[in-house]
């Protein structure tokens, strides 16, 4: 009885803490159900994130579903959701529509949890637009590199590892006298003056930038081309340069300053040890307020002098309207209160002029922990304060748009409301503004939050600086409670300083949060083991799952850790790995093959997740976990018998493998270039650009379709060889268009190199298998490719053309070369289990050349790069090909031109392919009739013996195209009677013509074919 009463007085506290986690998360989370066809119904549950995210309400959230918000094509969904139910999680990156219909960027983690006895699925959903944008600005500002590079005064120099100079800007060669030719190559004492600097000195200073990337800063002699000798000031920084390490140096002649920095040598010299490498003002000073030490920078920055400044105690160059503020926090250091701070203050030169700095003030101790010494460190960023001005005053001039934010927007200025929006005053309840303007914020605060908001008032004045989100309680015009969270900004209303406040209603979310106490019961009345822990791994909750399935008491396992539990199963590492991804605030999944009291083993599935206060602190740690013993039980049992299987399926799979990975390419090419196609704003010319584009991969989907069907034949040496005439810069043209976009993304550059003359282009071989080759050998490069560049193009060798593609990826060791052509093969273990990949590209690759009488093969090496070489026979037909085209076009329009009076029956259910028919022979004929059933077209036959050509599909509801053939041939004999099928086999067209049928058509139609073939049959 003392246990039961114990876990039922910690069911709401423990519930409290779910609900936390669940309703403070910045990410949205969304649960939801799969229908028994695997597809997603309405939202079950979403956190309050949800609703700021899609700018719906929960209750117009719970009445939609993911495919309201995510449009996507099918296939994708399926895939996602297939890898979802295999793996019971999976994450990828997506674009939503909010309720105003604007598109976010999103990732998404999706995972399969048990929610009320069910099972459910959860997506967490991170807002990644603003990265998305800053993905994109960051390669704009890539471009503008070089021309700031090349612009900068001052002299910059790229140094290699080996302290050679690999690059100059156009300062250097000024600087210098030389040109950047006869830089480059050179070393820093090819330019020094002789006997005038330390060589080895200053080859320690780079080698000691380069290993540890701090900055340094010195002084060298150098001399022109003139012979000229001069002093320059040199900084050298640690970069990257073409993705290698290198220095960065600039210099700056300092001929003029060295003439009057004599006089100060001495004094400077102690300055330059100290503070050599600042570039702020730096002040050092005793717990009086005087001044001990101080840099150049900082009187560079005052106009005073050493002697002047000196003299001077704190504050003495302190604006007074900042002096109160400082004082504060100054004597929060000496009492020990704070140790450092950092505020924003105005600071008065020798002249009297103001700047604004950014002053960072610390505490030095001694060993007994009392200050001794303050240090303040003030940059310059008055531009930037100006710059913030600036931006609130043209800020003020879009104030309309806050009109239609979903958060009540309100503007004071010392404490009186100025401005509010249409939401807030629905918030308060107000009928007008006249209610609300003019009014102190404080009448609509509660008097329970009218402290807290009083003291976070007077801090947004002193700190200058936007307030933290907090939630606070308001009253209403009438009385009533509301709660807000409130963020407050510093603003400016008509030149005056103010405050904006942004007031996000969340009344109705805390009026369901008395619902969410019923969910406690669901916790005890779990299925699966549920277990809390503080942030030290100590068990402070479990329930009854868990006691049932471990064997423990209340009592036994409460204070105690989870080690527990342990069977020395789990490695120390992979605790490691579970501690980190909690620590760093990430939620862990895995198994665990514990031990129960009683020494019994046993397998559970865990799911542990760290649990956020409203601070966003990991206050405690949750793990979900299941018994999952049987069904690893289950799992050792399929793994054998799914072994013994693959064996006698290898032919079946590697079909469905290479099915996937020869259709997905054509067809990306086609549903891409459709979706751009929506675009309204396209020119004529853009449309003919991506139309042509689809119809191509349309052609090579049907032709890779073929060769599937016949990938099975590579066993056994039956593989079909279809030559035609190819244009082989057409083809890398459509590739490099294709795979553009791909390679982009990945920041990766994508080079065509074109050495084929004009005649030499054209060769008579298999196009689609040749596609096939380089398309597999180019998605291998982008897929095991993470930076640099992929090249692809071929050479006339002889007889034959040989063709690479070059990467800079991963490469391939050499004991992997001997078996990468062989089926299900990737570079080596880790990167299969990395890399996506049936494993059976290069394979159809190899037996595809090899069919052609080529050969292939790969030179790599490991972490360098792999460049992949084919070479086919070079057979060209290119003249005899342009004299036949030109004479086949006169004589196809002639004869197209002499028919156009032909009676036309249509038989097709299918509307589209009928409309397309329609088309196609509208130039021929003077009428059309159509119907969609066999039955209706013996009647069309019967009753209109004057038809001279009817177009038969063969497969229709009721009665198919083969039987009505039949049918019509008993009572007309003469009638053409072209069949057309979607089936596209030699056998479909025996069959067809079996059947009675004239000839036969494959869809999709090409409307050339059908053309030559109506005029085959009726040219007069």
């Amino acid at each position: 009885m003392e246990t039961k009463k114990i876990t039922n007085e910690t069911i709401p506290a423990n519930y409290d803490k779910y609900r936390i986690f669940f309703d403070s998360n910045r990410d949205s989370i969304t649960l939801f159900r799969l229908d028994s066809e695997g597809k997603p119904g309405k939202f079950i549950e979403v956190n309050p994130a949800t609703t700021a995210l899609f700018g719906y309400t929960k209750r117009e959230l719970l009445s939609l579903s993911i495919l309201d918000i995510e449009t996507i094509p099918d296939p994708i969904r399926e895939e996602r959701i297939n890898a979802l139910l295999a793996q019971g999680k999976t994450a990828f990156e997506t674009t939503i529509k909010d309720k105003k219909g604007n598109d976010k960027f999103v990732e998404i983690e999706t995972i399969i949890i048990n929610y009320e006895n069910k099972p459910a699925v959860m997506n967490i959903t991170r807002d990644i637009t603003e990265r998305k944008i800053a993905e994109n600005e960051l390669q704009a500002n890539k471009d503008n590199l070089q021309s700031i590079f090349d612009s900068v005064s001052e002299a910059i120099y790229v140094i290699d590892e080996n302290g050679t100079f690999i690059d100059v800007n156009k300062g250097a060669e000024k600087m210098y006298q030389y040109s950047r030719e006869e830089l480059i190559g050179k070393s820093p004492e090819s330019v020094s003056a002789p006997g005038l600097n330390n060589l080895e000195e200053v080859n320690r200073i780079l080698q000691s930038v380069f290993e540890n990337g701090i900055p340094i800063s010195l002084e060298f002699w150098a001399v022109r081309k003139n012979g000229e000798i001069f002093p320059k000031d040199v900084v050298t920084n640690k970069g990257k340069y073409k993705g290698k390490d290198v220095l960065i140096v600039t210099a700056r002649d300092i001929s003029n300053r060295k003439k009057n920095e004599k006089a100060l040598k001495k004094t400077q010299e102690k300055l330059n040890k100290i503070f050599n490498l600042a570039n702020s003002g730096i002040v050092l000073a005793d717990t009086d307020g005087n001044f001990l030490e101080f840099n150049n920078w900082w009187l560079k920055m005052t106009d005073y002098s050493q002697k002047e400044f000196g003299k001077m105690k704190n504050f003495s160059f302190t604006h007074p309207d900042d002096i109160e503020k400082s004082q504060m926090w100054l004597d929060k250091i000496n009492s020990g209160e704070i140790d450092k701070y950092q505020i924003e203050n105005r600071y008065l030169r020798k002249d009297g002029t103001v700047f604004w700095g950014e002053s960072s003030v610390s505490a030095i101790k001694d060993k007994d922990n009392k200050i001794t010494n303050t240090i303040g460190i003030v940059t310059d960023i008055t531009e930037r304060k100006q710059a913030e001005e600036a931006l609130r005053e043209s800020e003020e001039k879009y104030r309309g748009l806050v009109e239609n934010s979903p958060d009540g927007i309100v503007t004071y200025v010392q404490d009186k409301i100025t401005y509010v929006n249409s939401e807030a005053l629905r918030i308060v309840r107000a009928n007008s503004y006249d209610q609300i303007i003019g009014k102190s914020v404080l009448e609509f605060i509660h008097p329970e939050s009218k402290d807290s908001v009083i003291q976070r008032m007077k801090d947004l004045v002193l700190g200058n600086i936007a307030s933290q989100i907090v939630e606070e309680k308001l009253i209403t015009i009438s009385g009533e409670t509301v709660y807000a969270e409130l963020k407050a900004i510093p603003t400016l209303f008509e030149y005056q300083n103010a405050v904006q406040v942004i007031i996000h209603d969340i009344t109705e979310r805390k009026r369901t949060q008395e619902k969410i106490k019923q969910l406690s019961q669901a916790v005890e009345q779990s299925p699966v083991a549920i277990m809390i822990t503080n942030t030290l791994g100590i068990i402070e909750y479990v329930n009854p799952k868990f006691l049932e399935t471990t064997g423990y008491s209340y009592n036994e396992i409460i204070g105690n850790n989870p080690r527990i539990l342990k069977s020395g199963h789990t490695s120390f590492s992979e605790y490691k790995n579970l501690w980190d991804t909690l620590v760093s605030g990430n939620e862990w999944f895995g198994e665990f093959n514990n031990k129960k009291k009683d020494g019994t083993l046993y397998w559970e599935s865990a799911s542990i997740s760290p649990i956020l206060n409203s601070q966003g602190i990991t206050t405690h740690y949750i793990a979900i976990k299941e018994d999952i013993t049987e069904r690893k039980l289950i799992e050792q049992q399929l793994i054998k018998a799914k072994e013994k299987a693959e064996e006698s399926d290898r032919l079946k799979l590697a079909f469905l493998a290479n099915m996937s990975h020869e259709i997905r390419t054509p067809m990306n090419g086609i549903l891409g270039f459709t979706e751009l196609l929506k675009d309204e704003n396209l020119s004529v010319e853009v449309q003919q650009e991506y139309i042509k584009i689809i119809e191509k991969s349309g052609k090579r989907m049907l032709n890779v379709i073929n060769d599937i069907i016949n990938i099975s034949k590579v066993e056994s040496g039956q593989i079909e060889v279809t030559a035609s005439e190819t244009n082989v810069n057409e083809q890398f043209d459509y590739l490099l268009t294709f795979f553009k976009p791909e390679t982009t993304h990945k920041n990766i550059s994508l080079l065509l190199t074109k050495e084929l003359s004009s005649k030499d282009t054209y060769i008579k071989t298999d196009r689609e298998k040749l596609y096939a080759i380089l398309t597999n050998l180019i998605k291998n490069a982008i897929k095991f490719t993470n930076d640099g560049s992929i090249e692809f193009g071929c050479v006339k060798k002889g007889k034959f053309l040989e063709f690479f593609v070059k990467d800079s990826g991963i490469g391939i060791s050499d004991s992997q070369k001997k078996i990468i052509f062989e089926r299900f093969r990737q570079a080596n273990d880790t990167t299969s289990r990395s890399h996506e990949g049936s494993g059976l590209g290069l394979a159809i690759s190899k037996a595809y050349v090899e069919i052609q009488g080529g050969k292939i093969w790969v030179e790599s090496k490991e972490g360098l790069g792999s460049t992949f070489h084919f070479t086919l026979p070079f057979h060209s037909e290119y003249e005899l090909k342009d004299k036949m085209v030109a004479n086949n076009i006169k004589i196809s329009i002639k004869e197209e031109n002499e028919i156009n009076n032909l009676k036309v029956l249509i038989v097709e259910d299918d509307s589209i392919s009928k409309l397309l028919i329609t088309i196609a022979v509208k130039p021929y004929s003077n009428n059309i009739m159509k119907v969609s059933t066999g039955y209706e077209a013996i009647e069309a036959c019967r009753n209109n013996p004057d038809i001279d050509l009817v177009m038969m599909d063969i497969n229709m509801p009721k009665m198919g195209g083969y039987e009505a053939t039949k049918q019509i041939r008993k009572f007309n004999k003469d009638i053409v009677i072209i069949a057309q099928t979607a089936n596209g086999m030699q056998s479909d067209h025996d069959k067809a013509l079996a059947a009675g049928c004239t000839d036969y058509i494959s869809k999709p139609v090409n409307i050339t074919t059908l053309s030559k073939m109506i005029c085959k049959y009726f040219k007069k």
